[in-house]
């Protein structure tokens, strides 16, 4: 598990797509007390998606990085064919 590199795929998103908020393709991932992982990424300019995206609680940090590689992988999916009708 990498979250750097997860980090910079997702931030690369805004090379293409652009950023019109602050919190836009900010990644931030939080440990309760309880020992669950949630991740919240900043979603405002990616298609139609909502302003802010929270993925969990997850149990384990496996479960936290796959569910957020899946979401960025969705992204970068979305923002590619997006990228591509217009050319």
């Amino acid at each position: 598990m990498d979250w750097t590199t997860l980090h910079n795929r997702f931030m690369s998103i805004a090379d293409v797509e652009g950023r019109s908020k602050v919190s836009s393709f900010c990644l931030d991932i939080s440990f309760d007390g309880y020992g669950e992982i949630c991740v919240h990424l900043g979603t405002y300019d990616i298609s139609d998606w909502p302003r802010h995206t929270n993925l969990g609680p997850f149990e384990n940090e496996a479960e936290a990085f796959a569910a957020t590689e899946a979401k960025i992988s969705d992204a970068e999916r979305i923002v590619g064919e997006e990228s591509n009708k217009g050319e």
